[in-house]
């Protein structure tokens, strides 16, 4: 998926892993280290762990630092209507409708 991304121009690619990501033990630069999520009840860098730092350095993990309830509250934010879908089809559709708000706006 990365070589995918960057054949496209894109930098990085950003997933929905519970996992955080850190510098290298030698500082900032291609390498970066994979940590927990702050959730231990939802980490998922086991996962990841088979990423090397140059790969890892191409990602984003933007719900590793927040507990997974937090999350789930801030994507149901006026999405009441999605409450009873199972957590991953929630998440979906906040993010359809966050889209769909913008291109919306756009217009």
């Amino acid at each position: 998926m990365l070589d995918r991304a960057l054949a496209l121009g894109f930098d990085a690619v950003c997933t929905g892993h519970y996992a955080r990501l850190g510098d290298s033990e030698t500082g900032p630069g291609p390498s970066a280290t994979l940590h927990r999520a702050a959730d231990p009840a939802e980490d998922q860098s086991y996962v990841l762990a088979v990423l090397t730092g140059d790969q890892l350095s191409r990602a984003m993990f933007p719900l590793g630092g927040t507990p997974k309830d937090e999350v789930r509250r801030e994507a149901l934010k006026g999405l009441a209507k999605t409450d009873s879908k199972p957590e991953p089809r929630v998440l979906l559709d906040a993010i359809a409708s966050i889209d769909e708000k913008r291109d919306n706006r756009e217009r």
